[in-house]
């Protein structure tokens, strides 16, 4: 039984982070729609999909990660576990995991602000916002494959340097974009 947990797990934390990447993307667009005075059509066309795709798709998926996610902890025995010396990756999972859905709850947030227009970020702001799942999906998925066999010293380099470079890549993408 427990496998077909994990199961499910996974594919809602597959489709869960499908709309944590798209999310940001479409805010990007309807930020740039706004600030080049588009058709509001347009405008209210990218809201409605990003409205589907926020309460259709992601915000189920996140709730299933979740349920399916601590279903696993308390099968394994994990729960408790999860704050010893064994057990420490966990933790350190799980709390990286909550920061993902404060995440999740500021991408909500900035849809409102979006359909009234009120949202200050622009889109290049967007953009670098859009990279917080990417990191967070790193860093999640390493502690799990593999667990406590890695320092935390190399962890955090091995963070910073995806940082680095995810920043970067969006600088060059802005100038290049701007040429």
């Amino acid at each position: 039984m427990i496998l077909y947990i994990k199961a499910l797990h996974i594919i809602f934390v597959i489709t869960w982070f499908a709309g944590l990447f798209y999310l940001p993307r479409l805010y990007v667009y309807i930020r740039e729609a706004q600030e080049n005075k588009q058709p509001l059509e347009v405008q209210n066309q990218l809201i409605l999909m990003a409205q589907r795709l926020l309460y259709i798709i992601t915000w189920p998926s996140a709730v299933l990660t979740f349920a399916f996610g601590n279903w696993i902890l308390l099968l394994t025995g994990y729960h408790r576990i999860m704050l010893s010396a064994h057990g420490s990756w966990m933790g350190v999972k799980y709390a990286l995991v909550l920061i993902l859905y404060a995440y999740h709850i500021t991408l909500d947030m900035y849809l409102r602000k979006l359909k009234n227009n009120t949202l200050r970020m622009t889109s290049y702001g967007l953009r670098l916002y859009n990279e917080i799942p990417t990191v967070l999906l790193i860093a999640i998925v390493m502690l799990v494959v593999v667990k406590s066999n890695v320092s935390a010293l190399y962890g955090v380099i091995g963070l910073l340097l995806i940082i680095g470079i995810l920043i970067l890549s969006s600088i060059l993408y802005k100038k290049a974009r701007n040429r």
